[in-house]
């Protein structure tokens, strides 16, 4: 029912905003809108899928083709300069080919990669000016006279069959959709023709999901085939650059919204990969972790606080991931690995600055901590004691403690040697101490 009061908003918002709407917008909800099956497409039938009204195209060969007709074949090539495709591709079809014939150029094709065999809704965006008769039809400012849809590769041989080709919209454009950002993450809700390309990583698959989204109509689908043998990250290669100065003593603030098929707590890491003004990267990379706690298949917020340590920051890149734990050195966190069968969805995120620990308001002052580096013990000097957390460079919890005097000793001979950070939260504030273990 969203989808379809969101595709006649859109109809709406398309009638008064440009002329010939009905030829510019066919979303298959009650009506072909002049689209039918054509050569060698055994059949194009609306049907309901998935809640959507579609266009169901079963194919007889590898250039099984769905036109529009002659009539509504009016698209103002001058102006829609873009394709915009929803289908749900459950065929073994892997490409499109695009054909149209206007009164300025003869009959011209252009060809385009999409997904086969899918179980969900994906969107494609399509520059139709990589087609001969289209410029041509620009140049002379005509409309075209002919629109035909061929999908192409991989029929199989008889007797085996395939499946259906969904068609939800088709749509013509003049322009596609600008990037959306919020800071340092690049199209935070999944919703832009960019979707998930600007990612990378191994170890998981990931998709563009149709499916339940959080907001909107889409977001990020990481499915595990195997069990988790180290972290999986969705690597950006987006930077975004700040001002010298903007960055310093600012803390990051991550918010994710997270689905997962699990039944038990599993560790979503939120990793910045900053650098100086050399495209250096400096010397600490700020990392948190957090636990997933809705064990039900509905979605959650989780909330990654990166406060940015070091003082030369002037670009960030955004990182998120699956965390993973290894058994040999971890045993006790390793039930929160992936394994095979686990889906991990992500939506809605935005990242925010606010002024890290400095502010009187929020920060504990008064606090030690010594020696530091340390072995076994160290002082942990304070007004009223509180209570301490020590994380670890990724952020997971490895030792908690009460200081209940003002110098409380604090034993951390049970950890390895590295870099941790100290919190201390005492009557509202809280303090950040980097503590090196020898």
């Amino acid at each position: 029912m969203k989808t379809q009061l969101l595709k006649k908003m859109i109809m709406v918002v398309a009638f008064f905003a440009m002329t010939s709407a009905s030829a510019q917008l066919f979303d298959f909800e009650s009506s072909k809108g002049g689209w039918d099956k054509e050569f060698q497409m055994a059949s194009a039938d609306l049907v309901i899928e998935g809640g959507r009204g579609t266009l169901a195209c079963v194919r007889t060969t590898n250039n099984s083709t769905i036109a529009l007709a002659p009539a509504t074949a009016t698209i103002n090539a001058k102006t829609m300069n873009f394709l915009k495709l929803v289908i749900k591709n459950t065929s073994k079809s892997n490409s499109i080919r695009v054909k149209a014939q206007t009164s300025a150029a003869t009959d011209n094709t252009a060809n385009f990669n999409i997904s086969a065999e899918d179980t969900e809704f994906q969107t494609y965006y399509f520059d139709l000016r990589t087609t001969t008769a289209w410029t041509a039809a620009q140049t002379a400012n005509s409309t075209t006279e002919e629109v035909k849809l061929l999908f192409r590769g991989n029929f199989p041989t008889a007797p085996a069959v395939e499946g259906i080709i969904y068609v939800d919209s088709i749509e013509f454009l003049a322009a596609i959709p600008a990037t959306q950002y919020s800071e340092f993450i690049q199209n935070p809700n999944f919703e832009d023709p960019t979707g998930i390309t600007q990612y990378s990583g191994n170890g998981a698959t990931r998709s563009i999901s149709s499916v339940g989204a959080q907001a909107g109509l889409q977001s990020m689908k990481v499915t595990f085939t195997a069990a988790q043998t180290s972290n999986f990250w969705n690597f950006s290669n987006y930077k975004k650059t700040y001002a010298p100065g903007f960055l310093t003593g600012k803390t990051a603030i991550v918010k994710v919204w997270v689905k997962t098929n699990r039944t038990t707590a599993a560790q979503i890491n939120v990793k910045l990969k900053t650098v100086d003004a050399s495209d250096a990267v400096t010397a600490n990379q700020p990392q948190v972790t957090q636990l997933t706690t809705n064990f039900t298949g509905g979605w959650e917020e989780l909330t990654f606080s990166l406060p940015l340590l070091d003082a030369n920051v002037e670009g960030i890149t955004f990182f998120l991931g699956v965390n993973w734990n290894d058994p040999a050195a971890i045993p006790d966190n390793s039930a929160y690995n992936a394994v095979a069968g686990n889906n991990f969805y992500f939506d809605t995120m935005s990242a925010t600055f606010s002024t890290t620990l400095g502010t009187a308001k929020n920060t504990l002052e008064g606090v030690s901590v010594y020696p530091n580096p340390a072995d076994d013990v160290v002082n942990v000097n304070s007004v009223n004691g509180g209570d301490i957390t020590v994380y670890s460079t990724v952020g997971t919890k490895v030792l908690t403690a009460k200081a209940t005097a003002s110098n409380y000793q604090l034993n951390v001979s049970g950890l390895s040697s590295g870099v941790y950070l100290l919190e201390l939260v005492s009557v509202g504030k809280t303090s950040v101490t980097k503590l090196v273990i020898k």
